[in-house]
């Protein structure tokens, strides 16, 4: 069954009543009102909160008055079309905040400036594949990516088995064989399919690929010709603790895209890793990057909409640019991982204490979000109606995650929207709700 916002009239139709005003529900609050309703707590809201907010807004200030200053005193080249990489400033800049993040070596001349990370997997999708071609996801994965490929690409979505260390690669390997056909990649279309995954915090689940399966899914990659989109926007957001000597108190975990090494005998160029500023900066900068392989850059650059337009987001892709250069979002994002941390410390506490036996879960190291593991007999689209009826709360449930209903025992909850003591009282109340509709 496809995720709980995205139901057919037929699936409709066979909802119970409970789960009919589940859906309802959830299609008013995404669709009509925004993430957040003032009188529900929103355990589901994958958005930084507005202590983050006020703090981009200042460093945005700063950094727009000291870019349009220069531009007055030159020829306001930022009003112009722009670069189809994007601003040189951003891009120089990017690299290197990346580079000291990662603790590995990213390159302005690999990075392309996007609108954020959906737009750029819009893109992506779009510019390399066409309706009916196969996508390769994990199960489970993002749901609006899922609901993407499915209804507004309508490409073949073929799930795959994800362990706790990242997708099933035994699983992918079987899935390939029998889902790819015979179309052979060409200088039009050099990849036969596509291949999403969350390498690093992934969502629902917050784990992160091991370097093991890293390596065999290159391997796959180069042997199967697919191009390798990884949604690596919770990537920095990592208070995993530093190595010993490290002039750094966390490290970000390895990404994907380094272990496609241009030194390889067998070296292709099928990875991008699809980044965004969202997440720790602000949602509506709609600001990202691609960093991707100089044939991946140069097909990309030969697309007609980004060449007619040069850059998808010149202008704020400057001003960031400048705030990086500023020297002030290292620090800013720092703020935001001990802030994350200290959200995480304060539900896991909670969690522990007032979960009922039975319901799993583990502490992320990263990212945004809990995922809980519940009685395959508790009943979520309930639990989700006294959640929200009763207890003013809600989640986002496991079934939105999947094409199978594989997760409908799961629930996600978020971290990264609310102050610490808003979220102690939200878990609070769903363990509550849990121990009720378990009780029942």
């Amino acid at each position: 069954m496809a995720g709980l916002i995205h139901m057919s009239l037929d699936e409709l139709e066979n909802m119970s009543k409970t789960e009919r005003e589940t859906y309802r529900y959830y299609v008013t609050t995404f669709r009509q009102n925004g993430l957040i309703s003032a009188d529900i707590t929103a355990m589901f809201a994958g958005a930084p909160g507005e202590m983050i907010l006020h703090r981009t807004a200042g460093m945005l200030q700063k950094a727009t008055v000291a870019r349009l200053t220069e531009e007055l005193a030159d020829d306001c080249d930022l009003l112009q079309y722009g670069s189809l990489q994007g601003d040189p400033t951003f891009r120089i800049q990017m690299a290197k905040f990346l580079t000291r993040r990662y603790q590995s070596p990213v390159h302005s001349d690999n990075i392309l400036c996007n609108a954020g990370a959906s737009q750029g997997l819009n893109f992506l999708s779009t510019h390399f594949f066409k309706k009916g071609d196969v996508v390769f996801v994990e199960d489970p994965t993002y749901f609006l990516a899922l609901a993407a490929f499915q209804h507004d690409q309508q490409l073949n979505v073929v799930p795959v088995a994800k362990e706790d260390d990242g997708v099933d690669t035994e699983d992918l390997e079987k899935k390939l064989s029998e889902h790819l056909g015979d179309r052979q990649p060409d200088d039009t279309r050099p990849f036969r399919s596509l291949l999403y995954l969350i390498p690093c915090f992934h969502n629902p689940t917050g784990s992160c690929t091991s370097s093991e399966k890293m390596k065999s899914i290159i391997r796959m990659a180069r042997k199967y010709d697919l191009l390798v989109v990884c949604d690596d926007v919770y990537n920095v957001l990592s208070w995993q603790p530093a190595d010993e000597g490290s002039d750094r108190k966390y490290k970000c975990p390895a990404r994907l895209f380094a272990f496609d090494n241009p030194s390889d005998p067998d070296f292709k160029g099928n990875v991008v890793s699809n980044g965004s500023v969202s997440k720790f900066l602000a949602p509506g900068l709609r600001l990202g990057w691609f960093e991707a392989s100089d044939r991946i850059i140069d097909l990309m650059m030969k697309n007609q909409y980004l060449d007619s337009g040069g850059s998808f987001n010149h202008l704020t892709g400057g001003i960031v640019g400048t705030m990086l250069k500023m020297g002030i979002v290292d620090d800013h994002l720092d703020f935001v991982c001990n802030h994350f941390k200290t959200n995480v410390d304060v539900m896991t506490k909670v969690l522990k204490e007032e979960l009922p036996p039975g319901v799993k879960f583990s502490t992320p190291e990263g990212g945004y979000f809990f995922w809980l593991e519940l009685p395959k007999s508790v009943d979520v689209a309930k639990l989700s109606a006294v959640c929200r009826e009763k207890y003013k709360v809600n989640f986002a449930p496991g079934r939105n995650f999947s094409s199978t209903p594989k997760f409908d025992h799961f629930i996600r909850l978020s971290f990264s929207y609310y102050p610490a003591e808003k979220l102690a009282d939200g878990a609070k109340k769903i363990c509550q709700a849990i121990k009720e509709v378990m009780g029942s």
